[in-house]
């Protein structure tokens, strides 16, 4: 994380810390092939299914860092039955390469990618990504 909203309240930072460790589990799939395990601890519903299925299918693709993220925003609801985040993905520099380690980065992935983020509270008290759809490219910035 290269930079989070200041003057969160408690249950904004619970969401967020929840976030991050989405954030940690995903990136790790996808960089390492590993930890496709630990995906119910931080995600939910249609995200989860996603993710499996694609983590399944890369064929030992992976994505190199340095993966830079803002949150630039997050919202929970009073009654506490979803927290929302928007984030800035600086990919500019990750690289894509296949098993063989051939980098097979395509022409439009090295660029910002904003998301927004929906999380609903899990059994543990832990908040879960639900949805992360993405917004726009090249519409944000990380700072």
């Amino acid at each position: 994380m290269v930079s989070i909203p200041e003057d969160l309240t408690e249950a904004q930072t619970k969401a967020l810390v929840d976030y991050v460790a989405y954030d940690q589990v995903t990136w790790r799939i996808w960089s390492t092939g590993e930890g496709i395990e630990n995906l119910p601890t931080v995600a939910t519903g249609d995200v989860l299914v996603t993710i499996e299925q694609d983590a399944r299918s890369l064929n030992g693709q992976r994505a190199n860092p340095p993966l830079r993220v803002t949150i630039t925003e997050v919202s929970v609801a009073e009654d506490g039955t979803y927290a929302e985040l928007n984030t800035c993905n600086d990919r500019t520099q990750v690289t894509v390469t296949d098993a063989d380690g051939n980098d097979i980065t395509g022409p439009d992935y090295q660029r910002y990618a904003e998301y927004h983020v929906i999380m609903v509270p899990g059994p543990d008290g832990n908040w879960l990504t639900t949805s992360e759809t993405l917004v726009s490219n090249d519409d944000c910035t990380v700072e």
